[in-house]
């Protein structure tokens, strides 16, 4: 199992005939995405009753004394740092920041927070320095000692999967002098799929009511991660929402009235770096209102707690809904670039004092940090966040951080358009603080060959492909954190003009719209990117766009009635507030992605992308993809590219409607080596495919690709007029046929129905009524779940077995159940489907081989309960209730076990064989497990040497003669590049010797 595609445990009882104990697949009540539930008009807050595994716990002490200096406070000076220790285990310890919270009684009152990773007697205790020098603080204090105990129970049943599954982490290799930095896992580490979802202005802007119904939405949709700016400037304008914590009588912006109780910081003249001219609401530092909950230092950035407490909330909200926070802007909260707002841009100094207070104040939150929101990529732009970047390090250490640049590159060119983006991005390469790329494809200044292309660029030029400044000495995952937003806008060119405000915006203006944002979509997660976030009108800004003061840059807003502020706004047409952008359509869109994505079963992290360029050296390529289009006029261009991504197992190809209006067809190119042709019933070339609709209808058909010539394929576009009138973009999912195992494998494939709500396993099988004949076999039943990685194998008397990996809609998390069914001589299923393993939460991939008459051997890999990588596997007989042979092997901490393949002669001779990579050197070996029918024991063997590789992965395999066959797996070297190679070795089931391994291309 590579580290991307964590498997569970999976027990599986596999014969061919009846199975002792097997139960039926049975229909199970869908178990509800977790929601953010609160009394009306509120949002929920971090608990101070009794903690629970991975859930904010919040706890105050107090100093001893006032903190008086000469010059400063307690909120900027001091540095209370609280580490927690396990009482069984001396070795669970981390640490985290209390944050000042107000003055009472005389004395400096303290809060810290945090979540607990596992149950047990937790000690607490704290330790006290001065921020600006690294000393200890003064002993009398007190601030250096406290300490408690807290008893966090065992947890029951959890449903949310980060309480269930942990903080959010990156772990890194280093190998030839480069280290790669992983993508991100949850605690127990199965992956991470990044969904995101830009709202911007909901700090300043959303109603409880509205952030509940908004995160809770998201929720339901599989998003994973909402976008927040602090306290953007822009977003302080008079509030379309009658919210009284955001609205203020009159018209708020910061050139009047920045003193607004409710504001994110407090402003006096000439007092610290965020002064600024006093409002009538701005309070003043007054000594003699200590003892009210909302003081705060007389010098200095002052936060005003109210604000940041009710972010605090909405966070926690999040949280509770599955739902990670990005946090943007932490170097300048109420700021975004040099020049803007300048009054409210902090110094570093007094920056780094706020990122500590906020890495306090969400310690015991899902939440991952951003200096930057929007920043620009000058060298003083990058000192500057990395300062940042390096306090939130320290201050959160349990918490990943990254960085959002905006978008500055202008080039022509799309592919070789890296520029100050990447320059950016290359400065921060090396930083430890930096766990992984964000990147903004952007608008692009609504040129489309940027808009469809800079996705794929970027994130292959931020990963090492195409820019050798990321091919050393640190490697990071990409993610496209914003790219072309849907603003309602309809460029659909076989469609009547739209009638009402986009008729005067630009041509250009019209690539704001819904399938914009799906193409890029699909374009940045095939084309390398670990992640992509959606921007939508009405929920980026919050339904600002209905507020004349926003209305200065109609590109943003389109057409806006109002005139000034304090009138009342009248919304355009296609005004969207963000209860009704929440439902836009692109929002099902994305949903449809991630499922198409991760139910595919192929390996999102690590796959391997082909756009362009295709020759005979690709393993698999998109042959008729337009060419890169640099001049005026690319729409025709851009309409029709196409992007490919696969694995070993699983390809994936975005095809964007009207490839060509008079012949919806293409061609790949496809090496057998692969393993994803087969025959037909009529002995011809095909590789089978399904067709799954990505504009959010679930629309499934079935398509072979057609032998044209040498290895290339002819796959035919199903009908481009789709439900709804909706450009219909469609995504190719082939699965690869490995011939497992001896005998013919059958074709197994999986359709959706969506009238019925179901999806069916669908078998080709001979039929031998017919010359040459074939028919579909649905074995699959009607059961309502989810369905996906089919595979059948012919046995003896004319019988099949066929298997899937079923959802399983009862979990609490995205899970899964492994089931197989009998086909009989006379084309039919027979008898029920049985499951063979059920609840398996990441499945990266199985094998089952027929290893002699009625016995087969199965193989798969798991992550064990002490988080380490194994390969299991299975003999069993059809009429022997026990086992023939089993066994396991485990990694080693670091290393990594990938996904095993099986291969079987009719002498019942077997192999299991697996990569293990992470190896010192950063070294990978194949390791195989040999079965014989004699001994029924497992041998170990590692029938190549160690080879230094950056990705290995095993092929189809090929019978030689007797028990002899020909083994396959493809693996780049270091330096990473796009080309890989093919390299093979013959091997003897029988007797375990092998050959000399070869390099086949």
């Amino acid at each position: 199992m590579t580290r991307h595609r964590r498997a569970a445990r999976l027990i599986l009882l596999l014969v061919a005939g009846t199975l002792p104990g097997a139960q039926p697949a049975r229909a199970q009540i869908p178990v509800p995405p977790p929601q953010c539930t609160a009394a009306a008009g509120e949002l929920p807050a971090c608990s101070t009753g009794t903690p629970a595994v991975n859930k904010c716990w919040e706890h105050s002490f107090q100093s001893a004394q006032a903190y008086n200096p000469p010059s400063g406070n307690a909120y900027r000076n001091l540095r209370v740092k609280v580490t927690y220790r396990l009482a069984w285990n001396a070795q669970a310890t981390y640490s985290s920041l209390a944050f000042w919270h107000a003055r009472a009684s005389g004395k400096e009152v303290y809060r810290f927070r945090t979540a607990f990773p596992t149950w047990g007697n937790w000690t607490w205790t704290t330790q006290c320095t001065d921020a600006t020098t690294g000393q200890p603080c003064p002993v009398n204090l007190g601030l250096t000692g406290k300490t408690g105990t807290v008893s966090v129970p065992p947890p029951p049943g959890e449903l949310n999967p980060l309480y269930a599954k942990g903080f959010l982490k990156q772990s890194a290799s280093t190998a030839g002098g480069v280290t790669d930095v992983h993508w991100i896992t949850y605690g127990d580490g199965g992956d991470f799929f990044w969904l995101g979802d830009a709202a911007w202005a909901a700090t300043m802007q959303a109603t409880p009511e509205e952030w509940k119904a908004y995160v809770n939405d998201r929720s339901n949709r599989k998003f994973s991660v909402v976008q927040l700016g602090l306290a953007p400037h822009w977003a302080w304008t008079g509030a379309v929402n009658p919210d009284p914590f955001t609205t203020p009588t009159g018209c708020l912006t910061p050139a009047s009235s920045v003193g607004l109780q409710k504001a994110p910081f407090f402003w006096n003249e000439g007092d610290g770096p965020f002064s600024g001219p006093s409002g009538p609401a701005a309070p003043a530092c007054n000594p003699a209102v200590e003892e009210s909950p909302d003081w705060l230092p007389c010098d200095g950035s002052k936060p005003n707690s109210a604000f940041w407490q009710r972010l605090d909330q909405m966070v926690e909200c999040a949280n509770r809904a599955g739902i990670v926070v990005l946090v943007t802007g932490v170097h300048k909260p109420a700021g975004i670039r040099e020049g803007q707002a300048p009054e409210l841009i902090p110094t570093v100094a007094n920056a780094k004092a706020f990122a500590r207070y906020l890495a306090a104040r969400l310690a015991g939150n899902f939440v991952i940090f951003s200096p930057g929101f929007d920043d620009g990529t000058t060298p003083a732009d990058r000192d500057r966040i990395d300062a940042i970047g390096e306090e939130l390090e320290s201050a959160a250490p349990r918490h990943l951080v990254t960085n959002h640049f905006g978008t500055m590159s202008r080039s022509n060119d799309p592919y070789t358009e890296i520029g100050n983006a990447t320059d950016a991005a290359a400065a921060l390469r090396t930083e430890t603080w930096h766990g992984f790329q964000l990147y903004q494809s952007g608008f692009a200044n609504q040129d489309l060959q940027k808009i469809s292309h800079r996705p794929l660029a970027l994130a292959q030029a931020l990963r090492g492909f195409t820019d050798p400044r990321f091919a050393s000495p640190r490697r990071k995952r990409a993610v496209n954190s914003e790219a072309i937003y849907d603003h309602g806008y309809n460029e659909a060119r076989d469609l009547p003009e739209p009638t009402h405000y986009v008729d005067r915006a630009p041509e250009s203006w019209r690539h704001f719209s819904r399938s914009r944002a799906r193409q890029t979509a699909w374009s940045s997660i095939l084309g390398g990117a670990a992640g992509y976030s959606l921007g939508v009108m009405g929920i980026w800004e919050w339904g600002l766009c209905g507020n004349p003061d926003m209305d200065d840059n109609p590109l943003w807003c389109n057409q806006n009635l109002a005139d000034s502020c304090g009138e009342t706004p009248t919304p355009y047409p296609g005004y969207r507030n963000p209860t009704t952008a929440a439902g836009q359509a692109i929002a099902a869109d994305m949903t449809r992605l991630r499922e198409i994505v991760t139910g595919s079963g192929i390996d999102w992290v690590d796959m391997v992308t082909s756009e362009q360029d295709c020759d005979a050296t690709d393993l698999a390529c998109i042959v008729d993809n337009p060419p890169v289009c640099t001049g005026t006029d690319c729409t025709a261009y851009e309409q029709q590219r196409m992007t490919l991504a696969r694995d070993a197992d699983t390809m994936l190809v975005y095809v964007p409607s009207h490839l060509d209006p008079y012949n919806d067809a293409f061609e790949l190119r496809i090496d057998p080596a692969l393993g994803f042709e087969t025959t037909d019933g009529g002995g011809n070339r095909i590789v089978p495919g399904v067709f799954k609709s990505a504009s959010g209808e679930e629309v499934d058909t079935l398509r072979n690709g057609v032998h044209v010539t040498g290895n290339v394929f002819q796959f035919s576009v199903p009908s481009d007029d789709p439900p709804g009138g909706e450009i219909a973009d469609w995504v190719l999912v082939l699965a690869a046929q490995p011939g497992e195992g001896f005998g013919q494998p059958l074709v197994a494939r999986v359709l959706e129905d969506p009238e019925a709500g179901t999806s069916a396993v669908l078998v080709t099988v001979p039929d031998e009524s017919e010359p040459l004949g074939a028919r579909q076999v649905d074995v699959s039943g009607s059961t309502p779940a989810a369905k996906s990685r089919a595979r059948a194998l012919w046995i003896e008397e004319g019988q099949a077995l066929a298997t899937w990996v079923q959802a399983d809609p009862g979990s609490a998390f995205p899970s899964s159940s492994l089931l197989a069914q009998r086909i009989g001589s006379d084309g039919w299923p027979h008898g029920p489907a049985l499951t063979l393993a059920a609840g398996i939460r990441e499945l990266g991939g199985y094998s089952i081989s027929r290893s002699g008459p009625d016995e087969y051997l199965v193989a798969w890999n798991e992550r064990s309960e002490t988080g380490a990588e194994v390969v299991r596997w299975l003999v069993l007989a059809r009429d022997a209730t026990e086992l023939a042979s089993g066994g396991s092997i485990e990694a080693a901490e670091g290393e990594e076990l990938g996904r095993p393949r099986t291969a079987c002669d009719e002498a019942g001779s077997c192999l299991a064989y697996w990569f293990r990579s992470g190896l010192p050197g950063g070294r990978s070996r194949i390791e195989a497990f040999r079965f014989t029918a004699e001994s029924g024991e497992a041998m170990v063997s590692s029938p190549i040497p160690e080879r230094e590789l950056t990705r290995s992965w095993l092929l189809s395999q090929q019978p030689v003669s007797g028990s002899r066959v020909t083994v396959r797996w493809e693996e780049q070297s270091r330096p990473l590049d796009e080309r890989s190679e093919v390299w093979s070795i013959d091997y003897d089931l029988a007797t375990g010797a092998s050959g000399t391994p070869r390099r086949e291309r």
